[in-house]
């Protein structure tokens, strides 16, 4: 072998190894979000606000006979435009008393939107809110209930939606 084809070779060796190491380093857990340091300019579209949408509802699994608080969360950002979220959603159920009051806790969820992949899992590209699939004792709720949302984001941001009444 003469010396033009081992420096051809080993050349085309180290565009292998490089090209290898490149491939390599681009498999990765997939993206995170890293929170901007004090000072830096944060994401414009952070929500701001969210509500308990509409279509929020009490189903029943036909096969299994479970029911199920479907929660549907949208949030918006500042030019009231749809968003999505990072951070932990709250999510309480109440009893509604004669007067109209908030009774008692009937149950309460904590929703983990930190997760990048459970975060996406949990968005309905449709209706662009969470889905929020609530497992609930539906024999022993009453009449009519009041369904709470509040929201903490990992830089300190705390909101709430506007309560949200349901009846059985």
């Amino acid at each position: 072998m003469t010396r033009r084809h081992a420096t051809a070779k080993m050349t085309t060796r180290l565009a292998a190894l490089i090209l290898a190491a490149m491939w390599l380093g681009a498999c990765g857990t997939g993206p995170t979000y890293i929170m901007p340091a004090e000072g830096e300019l944060a994401w414009p579209y952070w929500p701001v606000s969210m509500r308990i949408h509409p279509l929020t509802r009490f189903v029943q699994d036909r096969q299994t006979g479970v029911h199920w608080l479907e929660a549907r969360i949208e949030f918006r950002d500042r030019d009231q435009d749809i968003a999505k979220s990072y951070g932990t959603l709250t999510l309480t159920l109440f009893e509604v008393l004669a007067a109209g009051e908030s009774g008692e806790v009937l149950r309460r969820w904590h929703v983990d939107l930190t997760n990048l992949d459970d975060n996406r899992a949990q968005f309905d590209v449709v209706t662009r809110t969470y889905l929020c699939r609530l497992e609930v004792a539906y024999e022993a709720l009453p009449p009519r209930m009041e369904l709470i949302a509040s929201f903490a984001s990992p830089d300190g941001q705390v909101f709430d939606a506007p309560s949200f009444m349901m009846n059985k």
